[in-house]
């Protein structure tokens, strides 16, 4: 039961269900996010992406081609300076799958230091993310209530 260090910036909750999840997250190095959707040709995320950068985690999303492109036009940055994320351009559903496995064989064979010193490369974008988060869900809050 290792956690990630300083790995605690999830919003505090009664709720049992949700601090069983965040466990699970602070024990994690990366959150593999398998979207509902994966073999459409528009790219697209949900809740399960913010989740990842709710606790605080590097992603690899499991999702249709050009979604790491419409979440960066949306303002978040992703995890390219660390491994391939090309994969987000492959359109044949397949071939984007196999390209996915490789970069989960390539952080399966790090070592426990590589991890750190990689997750602590990372917290600059890890940190904007979260920032990024609260101001999107905030502003898409905004926009849905009634005018005054």
């Amino acid at each position: 039961s290792m956690c990630w260090p300083d790995d605690t910036r999830a919003i505090p909750t009664d709720n049992t269900m949700a601090t069983s999840i965040q466990q699970y997250y602070y024990r994690s190095f990366v959150v593999i996010v398998n979207e509902t959707r994966f073999a459409q040709p528009t790219g697209n995320f949900s809740e399960k992406t913010f989740h990842a950068m709710k606790y605080g985690k590097p992603f690899i999303l499991v999702a249709p081609p050009y979604t790491l492109r419409y979440l960066r036009e949306q303002g978040f940055k992703t995890f390219n300076d660390f491994w391939d994320e090309s994969y987000d351009e492959i359109e044949d559903h397949t071939q984007r799958l196999l390209a996915i496995f490789k970069i989960i064989d390539f952080i399966n064979e790090q070592s426990m230091e590589e991890l750190y010193e990689m997750y602590d490369k990372m917290r600059l974008i890890i940190d904007y993310n979260f920032k990024t988060l609260v101001n999107y869900t905030f502003d898409k809050a905004i926009q849905g209530m009634p005018k005054q």
